[in-house]
């Protein structure tokens, strides 16, 4: 809202009448703030769980996911997700990253994606059997496993094959096209019979 402030002054026989616009107060000026781009899991919110159902102890469905603050250049856009779930398993001599997802090509305008779906984007390959593929989190041995999601807004799609789409390879892919990035780090526990 803009208050006009007037004063005249006599200059001769003619008035001038200047004319200023002021602010209100501060308090109503109109401050621009940056948009931040963020993806989530909805549900997942408020404790920071990841839903059974994206793991093997439920629908082995991936998760849904909902984009906000997507830049305004963003033409695609790319999801990993990842973690190091618990101890060596056999035949590791230490734990490894493990792939569970790779997304990429997303349309840039997308604002969500259902449980078990891709949104429309192509799916690279998974840690556990190399396919082309979600894979749910399976931790082995007890306690919580975190699982981080990071999504991508790009400023040009990815010209990666499927067949070639490995995290290392997105990452490459994106390093010079990346507008913003989202990091959000879920946590879940096996229950042990």
């Amino acid at each position: 809202m803009i208050r006009v402030r007037t004063k005249t002054a006599i200059v001769g026989c003619l008035s001038v009448v200047v004319l200023s616009a002021l602010p209100l107060s501060s308090a109503t000026a109109t401050k621009s703030t940056p948009v931040t781009f963020k993806v989530s899991v909805p549900g997942a919110e408020a404790n920071n769980l990841l839903p059974i159902a994206n793991t093997c102890d439920g629908a082995s469905v991936s998760p849904a996911l909902a984009f906000a603050g997507i830049p305004k250049n963003t033409k695609s856009i790319a999801v990993i997700m990842h973690g190091v779930p618990g101890p060596a398993r056999p035949g590791e001599t230490e734990p490894s990253t493990h792939v569970y997802w790779t997304l990429y090509n997303l349309p840039g305008t997308t604002k969500a994606i259902n449980q078990g779906s891709t949104g429309g984007g192509m799916v690279g390959h998974n840690f556990k059997d190399n396919n082309l593929a979600y894979t749910p989190p399976c931790s082995q041995g007890s306690g919580s496993k975190q699982y981080t999601i990071t999504a991508y807004a790009l400023k040009a799609p990815l010209t990666l094959s499927a067949t070639n789409a490995t995290r290392d390879s997105l990452l490459s892919a994106m390093s010079l096209k990346t507008l913003a990035s989202s990091v959000p780090v879920l946590n879940y526990e096996r229950k042990t019979s």
